[in-house]
C-alpha cells in the first residue's frame, strides 16, 4: 500500500444572509491504496462503535473486499461473498447499481431498476426481494448513497406514484418485517410546475432517526418530516452564492442533442448537488456548484474543470452556519459522513484515492 497525505487546508469568509454567518476553513486529507481491482460500486459504513469500512464490488468478482481503517491506515478486512442464489441471476459488475451494508452479515443491493434484495451473507441467502412494479417507481437514482436508517430499521427511498389528483408523492422507507410505508409527502407544485418536467431536477433526502429531509436540485427549498408526528416544515435556505434557474430556452434542442443540451443546461446553471447529514456533528452540508458562463473571458467554452463547487453548512435547526467555495479540483459532492469527517473514493488505474474532508469553524 502506498500512503499519500494531501493536506490543504484554506480559510474563506463564509458568505450567508444570516447575521451570525462564521468564517469557515475546510481540510482534505488524501490516502491512496494500491492495486485494487477494478470495481463498479463502492461506499462506506460506519458500525455502532464507530469503527469505519470501506467496501467495493471488483468488476468480475462474486465478493465485496471490505477495508478497515485502523490507526490512519486503510487494510483489507474481509471478503463479503454474495450468495450465488442472487449472483447466478444477475449480472453483478453492470446491473447492481449499488450496494449498501446494513451490516456485515447482510447488504442491500439495488438492481437496474428492477429490485431490491436484501442478501443474508451469513447464511449464503437472498432474505428479501422486492420488485419494482410498473406503475410506482423507486429510485436511488440522485447522487445521495442508499440510506440504511439503524434507528427505524428501514431502508430510505424514493418514490414516486402519480395518483388521482395528480400530486407525485416523494418519500418512503421498507424494511423487510414491515414492508413498504409511504409518507404523505407531496412534491410541491412550484418545483413540478416550473422545473421538473423542464430541466429533470430531482429531491435530496436524508433519513436520520425519525426526521426526513428532502431538498432539491434547482431551489433553496427543503422540507424536514416527522415521521412521528407527520408535521411537515417548509425552508427556504438560500446562500450568497445561490442563482435562480431562468426559463428554459428549448430552441437549441433539437440541434444539439439532448444529452449535450442537458450537459449544457447543469454547466452554465447553479445547482445543488446533493444533501449530506453529520450526526455526529449535527451538520447538514448542502453541497452546490456555482452558476458558470457558456464561454470564457478568451472565448473558449468552459468545461466541468472550470466549474467552481462550494457547500452550504446547516445546524440541526436549520439556522445557517455559513457558505463556503473549494479551490477547483479539491472537491467532490458525493460523501459519506463518520465520525472522522465526510468520505469520499475515487479510482484510476489501479489506484483508489480516499479522501477525508473535515471543516473547522
Amino acid at each position: 500500500m502506498k500512503k499519500l497525505k494531501i493536506l490543504l487546508s484554506i480559510s474563506l469568509i463564509a458568505c450567508s444572509c444570516q447575521r451570525y454567518a462564521k468564517d469557515i476553513s475546510y481540510t482534505i486529507e488524501a490516502d491512496t491504496l494500491d492495486y485494487i481491482p477494478t470495481y463498479s460500486q463502492y461506499g462506506f459504513y460506519e458500525d455502532e462503535q464507530d469503527n469505519i469500512y470501506f467496501y467495493c464490488k471488483p468488476m468480475s468478482c462474486d465478493s465485496l473486499l471490505v477495508y478497515s481503517l485502523l490507526d490512519s491506515t486503510w487494510t483489507l478486512y474481509k471478503y463479503l461473498k454474495i450468495p450465488e442464489v442472487y449472483s447466478d441471476t444477475v449480472d453483478m459488475d453492470y446491473s447492481v447499481r449499488r450496494w449498501a451494508l446494513v451490516n456485515m452479515d447482510t447488504v442491500i443491493a439495488y438492481a437496474n431498476y428492477k429490485h431490491f434484495t436484501f442478501l443474508d451473507i451469513k447464511n449464503n441467502s437472498v432474505i428479501q426481494s422486492i420488485p419494482i412494479i410498473a406503475d410506482t417507481a423507486f429510485d436511488v437514482r440522485s447522487f445521495n448513497p442508499m440510506q440504511w436508517n439503524k434507528h427505524r430499521g428501514t431502508l430510505g427511498l424514493m418514490f414516486f406514484g402519480l395518483k388521482d389528483t395528480g400530486d407525485i408523492e416523494m418519500m418512503s422507507e421498507y424494511s423487510p418485517s414491515k414492508g413498504l410505508k409511504v409518507f404523505s409527502l407531496k412534491y410541491p407544485r412550484e418545483i413540478m410546475d416550473t422545473y421538473l418536467m423542464d430541466y429533470g431536477c430531482e429531491p435530496y433526502t436524508v433519513f436520520f432517526k425519525d426526521t426526513l429531509v428532502v431538498a432539491f436540485q434547482n431551489s433553496p427549498l427543503m422540507y424536514c418530516y416527522d415521521i412521528k408526528t407527520q408535521k411537515t416544515t417548509r425552508l427556504f435556505l438560500k446562500n450568497k452564492y445561490y442563482t435562480p434557474l431562468p426559463k428554459l430556452d428549448t430552441t437549441r434542442y433539437s440541434k444539439i442533442g439532448a444529452p449535450n443540451f442537458l450537459y449544457e443546461i447543469h454547466l452554465v446553471n447553479y445547482f445543488y448537488n446533493s444533501l449530506v447529514y453529520d450526526h455526529h456533528k449535527e451538520v447538514y452540508y448542502r453541497f452546490f456548484s456555482n452558476a458558470l458562463p457558456l464561454e470564457n473571458d478568451e472565448g473558449f467554452f468552459n468545461t466541468w474543470d472550470d466549474k467552481v463547487f462550494g457547500v452550504n453548512l446547516i445546524d440541526k435547526n436549520f439556522n445557517i452556519i455559513g457558505d463556503v467555495c473549494f479551490q477547483p479540483h479539491d472537491c467532490r459532492h458525493i460523501y459519506y459522513p463518520t465520525k472522522k469527517g465526510l468520505y469520499h473514493a475515487y479510482q484510476y488505474d489501479e489506484y483508489t484515492e480516499i479522501s477525508l474532508l473535515t471543516f473547522k469553524y
